[in-house]
Order: structure tokens, then C-alpha cells, then sequence
């Protein structure tokens, strides 16, 4: 009897701890079916003031998020610096900057540029390049401008976790979302005429 009660005793014990075992990796399951996906840095954003627009406002990352794309991110906080130009980011201390966030967060495979504006804006805005200068020398200037954005998008790509190089140019921000980025107050004009022919600027009260 002793022996029949002990076999019995060890029986319902172990069928006991597998019961728990089962409750335990359920609640595991259920934790981590709740917890927050945590979001990783895949693309890198380099460029001036439109490019920290977008970083600042987390442009990239709300489509990323609507896409499905929820566990991807941008960065841009060393790389997106308003006013910069292309012919600063081909120079080793801006060069470093790239290199140096993408060793910070190698999962990064993407570099999204937006560069050149103010290079252009540089040459025409004391000048009314149709006038003073001749067809030969704005092609010159404008060649020279995309050759170094050529250099940008090549040393981002001769970085081994580059994968991928977008480019960007400078369209209009659709108004109803960078109202809600940048929390301009209702009845505020969003845009506003410069000087320069054919720009538009965003301007904040």
C-alpha cells in the first residue's frame, strides 16, 4: 500500500509540474505577444534642412509604420543638418559623420540623401544666373553640383551594409500632415513666396 500511495503521490506531482510548465509557457507567449515591437534603425538620413525636416518629424517613419514596416526606423540626428551642402558632405569631417552612424547602428542597409539645394541656392541667389551667366558656365555649375552628389551616393555605397541609396528631391510637404508635424497654429499661411522665381518655402510663425 505505502508503495502503491508513493507511485500514485509521484504520479500527480509530475503530471502537476508539466501542467505548470504548459501555464508558464503560455504566459510567455502571451507577454510577449503584447510587448512593443522595438523598432531598429534600417535607413540613414543624410542631407540638409529638408532632409532634418523629415528626420525631426518622423516623416520616414510614419510611412514605414503604414507600410507594416513597424520594427524599422530612420536616423538622421548627426546626418541631417540643416543648411549643409554637397560640396561639405564629400569633405573626410562630414564623410565621418556617415561612417561613424553607420557603425553606431549596423543594421542600417539604406542611405536616403536629400542634398543640393543649397549648393543651387548658393550660386542664384545674388545672381540671375540666366542673365549673368553664360549656357556653358551654368552647365559647369550645375555638373559640378552632381558630381558631388555622384561622390556622396559612392561612398555611401562603398560602406559593406549599404545595400541600397535613395535620392531625393525637393517637393512640397503635403500641408495637412506638416500642419500635424509641426503644430503651425490653425489659420497660419504654411507657405510663403521667396524671393527666388518658382520657390517656395516653409515658413513657421
Amino acid at each position: 500500500m505505502i508503495r502503491k500511495s508513493t507511485r500514485f503521490r509521484f504520479a500527480s506531482t509530475q503530471y502537476g509540474v508539466n501542467h505548470g510548465l504548459i501555464g508558464m509557457l503560455l504566459a510567455l507567449f502571451i507577454v510577449l505577444s503584447h510587448m512593443p515591437v522595438v523598432a531598429e534603425a534600417r535607413i540613414l538620413i543624410v542631407g540638409d534642412s529638408w532632409a532634418q525636416g523629415v528626420w525631426v518629424g518622423g516623416l520616414m517613419d510614419q510611412p514605414l509604420r503604414e507600410e507594416g514596416f513597424e520594427d524599422a526606423v530612420a536616423v538622421g540626428e548627426a546626418c541631417a543638418l540643416g543648411g549643409t551642402r554637397a560640396d561639405q558632405w564629400v569633405r573626410p569631417e562630414y564623410r565621418q559623420k556617415i561612417q561613424q552612424t553607420l557603425e553606431a547602428h549596423p543594421a542600417v542597409d539604406m542611405a536616403h540623401l536629400i542634398i543640393g539645394g543649397n549648393d543651387v541656392l548658393r550660386r542664384i541667389k545674388e545672381t540671375n544666373v540666366f542673365e549673368a551667366w553664360t549656357e556653358e558656365k551654368r552647365t559647369r555649375e550645375w555638373d559640378a553640383v552632381a558630381r558631388n552628389f555622384q561622390r556622396i551616393v559612392d561612398f555611401c555605397l562603398d560602406m559593406p551594409q549599404v545595400r541600397h541609396v535613395g535620392l531625393a528631391g525637393y517637393d512640397y510637404l503635403n500641408s495637412v500632415t506638416a500642419n500635424e508635424v509641426f503644430a503651425i497654429r490653425p489659420g497660419v499661411p504654411f507657405w510663403r513666396h521667396d524671393p527666388v522665381p518658382g520657390q517656395r518655402m516653409l515658413y513657421r510663425a
